[in-house]
């Protein structure tokens, strides 16, 4: 398992030229350089996950792609293509800090933005239940400024492994999910090959034209939601819990049906209540680096904040 922390990243190219380093020296694969050439800032991939950066909507903001393959003759999309945008926003530079957590099957990467502001963003494969095609993930992290900034529950925001209903799941996080090992899809023609994440059953098409799969977990989802940001730690031992991402594929059926298909590795929801951004715990002989979702805040004041919901990070296995 790798682990890498440092500050003073001048840009999104700066930022990306550091983790591709990273990534490269852990094994992954450079597909293409990162460069400020618009629109790539480039590439990288290990086994089946795909992932590219771009330009985001505006100079501020980057977005990322995941694919089922690369071409490196492609002038736009990249062989199977997902169709979703996740953008991370705020993160133009220079960085406060940044830190990388990297495993053979997915890196994670969470940015200081600014004193006390994070983003966060990664890919990988999630570990599966059962035997099922795909599994390759990306998620992104976009915080909506002005009067929405500081409602944590807003439809506006789009976060990692969101369940709330965004205005558009593409923009949220997104995994392939064959339709083929899905009973209810698996009759279909063509067959189904991504999913999105939020709270709607939105099919949206992939870039081959063919809808997604509606998927779930629980972020910003619900009971979830106010439980993380509104029950303390333990008063009797200070336990902090960890709990782990679940992902769902929704069944098209009334009312719901839910099916787990995997959970999301080394990430963890946790109450941040007693834990400062970027404060390490040990739980069970391992290493978690916790962080706000965006600011441990909740003055609702029109700036950022998302109160104790946090995300822990595993540092080390053993």
């Amino acid at each position: 398992m790798a682990y890498q922390t440092g500050s003073s990243t001048t840009s999104i190219v700066d930022l990306l030229n550091t983790l591709f380093t990273f990534a490269t020296a852990n094994g992954w694969t450079q597909n293409q350089a990162p460069a400020a050439v618009s629109p790539f800032h480039g590439g990288i991939n290990r086994g089946t996950t795909y992932v590219q950066f771009a330009d985001g909507a505006d100079s501020t903001n980057m977005s990322m792609f995941i694919s089922t393959g690369w071409d490196a003759s492609a002038a736009g999309n990249q062989p199977g293509d997902s169709g979703a945008e996740m953008r991370v926003t705020q993160i133009d530079g220079p960085h406060e800090n940044y830190w990388f957590f990297e495993q053979d099957t997915y890196i994670h990467v969470v940015v200081e933005y600014d004193a006390g502001l994070f983003r966060h963003f990664g890919f990988g494969q999630i570990n599966k239940v059962g035997t099922w095609t795909g599994g390759d993930y990306a998620y992104g992290h976009e915080w909506s400024q002005g009067s929405n900034s500081d409602d944590i529950g807003s439809a506006f925001h789009y976060t990692a492994f969101d369940g709330t209903g965004p205005v558009n799941t593409s923009r949220s996080w997104t995994m392939r999910v064959s339709g083929a090992d899905i009973a209810d899809y698996a009759s279909e023609s063509p067959t189904r090959v991504w999913g999105f994440g939020g709270d709607t059953n939105d099919s949206r098409n992939d870039n081959n034209g063919v809808p997604s799969i509606p998927l779930r977990s629980t972020g910003r989802s619900r009971f979830h939601q106010e439980a993380f940001y509104s029950i303390p730690e333990s008063q009797l031992n200070a336990f902090k819990p960890l709990i782990p991402i679940p992902i769902y594929t929704t069944i098209g059926a009334t009312p719901d049906i839910y099916r787990l298909v995997g959970f999301v590795p080394d990430m963890r929801w946790i109450n941040m209540t007693g834990i400062d951004p970027a404060e390490e715990i040990s739980v069970g002989g391992n290493t978690w680096t916790c962080f706000p979702v965006t600011r441990k805040k909740r003055d609702q004041d029109n700036t950022e904040e998302s109160a104790n919901l946090g995300i822990a990070y595993r540092r080390d296995n053993t």
